[in-house]
């Protein structure tokens, strides 16, 4: 998008060449429409009017839809509107769209896996969605530059417990909020469900209803406390199970061990070594071998 002024100043020195030529004024108008409307919705999405972006860079599509560099790039950051509204379905509409002109496009590939991953639905279509998001951080991956493989493996290996986790016992489902929820969101849809559910408000229902009211607001109450402490909800994100959440030694093996290296991080360092002993005798584990000791961390 930076280059935009820039084609118009080409078009305004092409046009001092060719004074007559029609097609130049016309191309000049319509580029100078893109960069105001452009640049106005990325004042209104800085100053936080995340709806009036919105419409600000509708309008901008519209403009000319047949450059495709420039409206990938509106569709994604319009897409990164929607996200912050938590309206995700949207999001994902727009970084596909992003997609479909850029396939190379890594933004897009990264905000709609986010988006994906704080889609609701049947178990079914859960699924289908996080493999989604998993499949759109493996591209990410490979477009992206070496220093940032290891929070690529994070996340994927996150989705995959995702993944595993769907149709069991899921505090954000229990809490009805998404997985990008706010502390304050959580409190308001505790406090609503704490007020449906409480024993005092079921004291005459029937005896089965009781017992499963019982049972949810046990629930309720065991998602609240555990999305409400920031370590414990991390360690929850990161597929520790419920019941493991006090374990002091829990989560220590979702970082890959060997101070978060994963099994493809010490291959790459042990080959390395191994190139830079030039074929000399030792293990590249000790002392010896005319090419260094092998250390971790």
């Amino acid at each position: 998008m930076n280059q935009m002024p820039q084609a118009i100043k080409h078009l305004q020195e092409a046009m001092r060449n060719d004074p007559d030529n029609k097609t130049y004024r016309t191309e000049i108008k319509k580029w100078r429409a893109l960069e105001a409307q452009k640049e106005a919705g990325n004042a209104a999405f800085k100053a936080g009017n995340l709806q009036e972006a919105i419409t600000e860079w509708t309008a901008c599509l519209e403009v000319d839809p047949s450059n495709r560099p420039f409206n990938a790039k509106l569709y994604a950051n319009r897409g990164t509107a929607y996200s912050k509204l938590r309206r995700h379905q949207e999001a994902v509409d727009d970084c596909t769209r992003a997609i479909d002109l850029d396939p190379m496009y890594l933004k897009a590939y990264n905000r709609r896996a986010e988006s994906l991953r704080c889609l609701d639905g049947e178990p079914n279509e859960m699924k289908v969605h996080l493999q989604g998001a998993l499949r759109d951080y493996e591209k990410a991956m490979e477009l992206d530059s070496e220093e940032n493989q290891r929070d690529y493996k994070t996340k994927m290996r996150t989705v995959q417990t995702e993944i595993k986790r769907v149709g069991r016992k899921d505090f954000y489902k229990i809490l009805g909020v998404s997985k990008d929820a706010t502390d304050d969101e959580i409190k308001k849809a505790y406090k609503k469900g704490a007020l449906r559910l409480h024993p005092d408000r079921m004291a005459n229902k029937p005896e089965a209803e009781r017992e499963a009211a019982t049972a949810k607001f046990k629930e309720l109450n065991e998602a609240n406390e555990v999305l409400l402490d920031r370590e414990k909800r991390q360690l929850y994100d990161s597929g520790v199970e419920p019941e493991d959440l006090d374990n002091p030694h829990a989560g220590r093996s979702h970082g890959g061990g060997m101070g978060g290296m994963d099994h493809d991080d010490l291959m790459r360092m042990f080959m390395h070594q191994q190139a830079g002993m030039g074929g000399m005798g030792g293990s590249p584990f000790g002392r010896g071998g005319g090419g260094g000791g092998f250390h971790f961390g």
